[in-house]
């Protein structure tokens, strides 16, 4: 199942242009024995055997710090709509895809972003009459939100008439198939039909060629825990990248005690970190807690909180998960949402480098201070799509709040890149090149200010997001001890033009072995 990695000797020497470790590094030889970085040498070395790989600049393998690893993986298998950009077109994949697919089966896709749509607005169930009455499901880019037809929206029947307006927006009394937050996630997803044990793990194979494709070696992951015992443990000595596992809290109690033993079960290609809660949506389906309202609604809608913070439980939470040694992970995208988690971090007297904010879109300014004690984990990529739509939803007053890399930089936080995928693509090299250069998806520069230097990003993407995941000790670096997992870049990312000219990823490896030969 797993991807298969060829064998290599004991003991060998890498060859390479230079070292970026991430700091800048002399030697031009890695020397490897078991898996393990022995030495860094300057001259070829003498009666060892010298790898076949890829010369070019080495770099520690890249990791990615907050992605969902099956759910990507299962995202593979479904219909994509990224690319979309009109209703015709929209309503020409359906219709091509539902014509493929076997009677029984339900039409799964994702991806799509009313951004793209030429003035079409947001998809409705009307946008599937192609597919008659075959259960169709297409989720939104963000995950936050999907669009659904009338056979599924009839299937949930009276479940969806405690969701409020704004989870599933009616017309003339009726739902008119668009579900956001509590609507999609506890009334549709439990309907869904589940993956087959074999279809999830095909999905993970095919993920793990994706990250490995792109130079990453170690992720941090989002998973429930069923999933995880089903693919993940059967497999954890075979998974290639490395998965740190964040298991996704969404119900008071939580079992905190069952995450703790399983962290100390750890093996060396899965382990376990902490517990995930989510305090609000996102930007895109104006569900993420904003302290104004969005500037491009009704002029009430400051989006939500979710979850332990919508209850008032969110300090105790992040105290019992905290207590038993693990790292509590926050969903936050909005400024009032973040806002709340420090205050619960500092009700429940967190330590320094425990809580993981994750995402941190937008951040009032007189919260940045308040992030030096903590691990940011942001996604680059999110503000090159996002920043489509910042100007609608923030207003040019606000706009000083999104994605505010150099002040949280500045300000002392540990910082941690990831992609979120599937909400967005793995790819740390445009991610770092968003981070670096303020580069959108369009191809403009956005808030060039608050852009990191190549270090920064490197290190973000590296030893940085190690350290967000507890992993540092042996990974994010290279150096005597560390795992031989790295990742070779073409040239050389400390001096590059990341513009015009960004690095590209000749070769990846995890504990020595190749896992992408050099093309």
């Amino acid at each position: 199942m797993s991807t298969s990695l060829p064998r290599v000797p004991e003991a060998f020497a890498i060859q390479t242009h230079g070292i970026r470790a991430p700091e800048p590094r002399a030697e031009r030889w890695i020397i490897v024995e078991g898996g393990v970085v022995a030495s860094l040498e300057r001259s070829a070395p003498r009666g060892v055997r010298i790898l076949e790989a890829p010369v070019g600049f080495a770099c520690p393998g890249f990791f990615d710090s907050h992605l969902h690893l099956l759910l990507a993986g299962s995202s593979l298998a479904q219909l994509e709509l990224s690319g979309v950009r009109s209703r015709e077109e929209f309503e020409g994949h359906i219709s091509s895809a539902h014509a493929a697919l076997p009677a029984d089966r339900w039409l799964l896709a994702r991806g799509w972003n009313e951004a793209n749509f030429a003035g079409d607005g947001a998809p409705e169930a009307s946008w599937f009459s192609s597919a008659g009455t075959r259960p169709c499901v297409a989720w939104r880019s963000d995950q936050h939100a999907c669009v659904v037809n009338q056979p599924v929206i009839d299937l949930l029947g009276g479940a969806l008439d405690d969701a409020t307006e704004g989870e599933c927006p009616r017309r003339d009394g009726r739902p008119i198939g668009i579900l956001r937050e509590r609507a999609a996630w506890q009334v549709l997803i439990p309907r869904l039909p589940p993956p087959t044990d074999d279809e999830l793990a095909s999905g993970l194979a095919a993920a793990q060629r994706v990250l490995l494709a792109n130079g990453i070696t170690s992720v941090g992951s989002m998973e429930y825990a069923d999933w995880v015992d089903r693919v993940l443990v059967p497999r954890c000595d075979l998974l290639s990248p490395r998965v740190h596992v964040t298991m996704l809290d969404r119900e008071w109690p939580v079992d905190v005690a069952d995450v703790a033993r399983r962290a100390h079960e750890a093996t060396p290609r899965l382990r376990f970190v902490g517990c995930k809660s989510f305090a609000d949506g996102t930007l895109g389906s104006r569900t993420a807690w904003m302290q104004a309202p969005y500037a491009d609604g009704d002029g009430l809608e400051v989006g939500t909180p979710l979850e332990f913070t919508a209850d008032g439980r969110l300090a105790e939470w992040m105290a019992q998960v905290a207590g038993a040694g693990l790292s509590p992970s926050v969903h936050a995208i909005g400024d009032a949402a973040l806002t709340a988690v420090l205050d619960a971090a500092d009700a429940a007297r967190i330590p320094d480098r425990t809580l993981r904010i994750e995402h941190a879109q937008t951040v009032a300014p007189e919260d940045i201070p308040r992030l030096a004690q903590h691990i940011v984990s942001m996604q680059p990529l999110h503000k090159a799509d996002d920043a489509r739509i910042a100007h609608a939803r923030l207003g040019p007053e606000r706009l000083n709040r999104f994605f505010p890399f150099r002040r949280i930089a500045d300000a002392g936080a540990l910082l941690a890149f990831g992609s979120d995928w599937p909400i967005a693509p793995p790819d740390p090299i445009e991610a770092m090149r968003t981070a670096i250069t303020g580069r959108t998806v369009g191809g403009d520069r956005f808030q060039p200010d608050q852009s990191l230097t190549p270090m920064e990003a490197l290190r973000a993407t590296t030893i940085d997001a190690a350290r967000s995941l507890r992993a540092d000790a042996d990974l994010g670096h290279l150096s005597p001890g560390s795992r031989a997992d790295i990742t070779i870049l073409d040239r050389d990312p400390l001096t590059c033009d990341w513009w015009n000219d960004p690095p590209r990823v000749l070769g990846t490896m995890v504990d020595g072995r190749i896992a992408r030969p050099g093309h």
